[in-house]
């Protein structure tokens, strides 16, 4: 179907590749955060001290966990592996966070991943503004903290819940 559409032979070549780096045989991350008992314990805990005033805001989804690791440069690359093998893709630059994100989730996103981005997108936006106000003193031109990290989420539709 996709050769008959149109796509180059290149591009088709990526679909194996990403299904070795990303599907169902590459994932080996807790989804739910439920595997072990600590991590059920630490839940019901949560639950309890925390006072949440919408019943419906509590939950955080996993996409949550991704990205604040991914913040702060700390995502298990034998979760997350990146293939350097196509074209003149650049090698990650491990030294620090990348500051363009794309997520797109084949299967749908739902409205809580887009409200959580679009938080996350401001706290980002919030912690280098405040980074680059308390440097006011440096020399022009040079900015204090890194650019902030900026996230686009897409999908193949929208659920809603």
């Amino acid at each position: 179907l996709l050769h008959a559409a149109g796509v180059p032979s290149e591009r088709l070549k990526l679909i194996p590749q990403l299904l070795q780096h990303c599907g169902h045989l590459a994932r080996q991350g807790d989804l739910f955060s439920n595997k072990s008992f600590f991590a059920q314990a630490k839940k019901s805990l949560q639950r309890g001290i925390k006072g949440v005033q919408n019943v419906y805001t509590q939950h955080q989804p996993f996409l949550a966990q991704i990205l604040e690791a991914l913040s702060r440069n700390a995502l298990d690359e034998a979760h997350y592996p990146h293939s350097p093998t196509y074209g003149q893709m650049p090698k990650p630059n491990r030294s620090r966070p990348p500051q363009e994100v794309i997520i797109f989730i084949f299967g749908g996103a739902t409205y809580e991943e887009a409200r959580f981005v679009a938080e996350f997108n401001e706290q980002q936006r919030q912690i280098a503004a405040a980074a680059n106000a308390s440097g006011a003193g440096t020399s022009v031109g040079v900015r204090s903290g890194p650019p902030p990290m900026h996230v686009l989420l897409g999908g193949t539709s929208m659920l809603d819940s």
